[in-house]
């Protein structure tokens, strides 16, 4: 029975970052979570794994690779485009702002939107808050009022061609 014992508490200590061979939507936000707080992609796997073996467990099955962890952000970035245009789309109004700037002869356009949006994590569903969401950092070929213009309607086209095509809009 002892042995038994030792036989189960082994097994609860190792975890499967993937399941049916997809790795699992908290081992993604873990190597989100890593890279944004500066851990190269090709350290992430390790960083992981040393992680979890600080809290006494052992992964089950391989880590992540520099490409997996690469393609987890890009499907991070189209959840947060989603997210946006999900944003946009059921508020009643919003503020655009941009700004560009010049980098050794490249012209650089931000793009900004300040609206009134759901605060995540709150009980209370009414609950909006002002935000202001970074649209992007995009080359442009001048700074000419045009471009601008042009560039503005790029982006949210973009941005709600996504959103459309998302099973959140259906």
């Amino acid at each position: 029975m002892e042995r038994q014992l030792d036989h189960v508490k082994a097994e609860t200590q190792k975890i499967s970052l993937m399941e049916k061979g997809v790795y699992t939507e908290e081992a993604c936000d873990l190597c989100r979570i890593l890279v944004n707080a500066g851990c190269s992609q090709d350290l992430v796997g390790n960083a992981m794994v040393a992680i979890l073996a600080a809290v006494g467990l052992t992964i089950k099955g391989p880590s992540m690779s520099k490409r997996t962890v690469a393609r987890s952000i890009l499907e991070g970035g189209i959840m947060a485009d989603i997210q946006l245009g999900h944003e946009i789309s059921k508020v009643d109004s919003l503020t655009v702002s941009s700004d560009g700037t010049t980098h050794k002869h490249v012209n650089f356009e931000s793009r900004h939107v300040n609206m009134k949006v759901p605060t995540y994590g709150s009980n209370d569903d009414s609950s909006v808050q002002h935000q202001s969401r970074l649209i992007g950092v995009d080359s442009a070929t001048d700074h000419s009022a045009q471009t601008q213009a042009d560039g503005w309607k790029k982006k949210i086209d973009d941005l709600l061609h996504i959103y459309d095509q998302s099973p959140i809009k259906k």
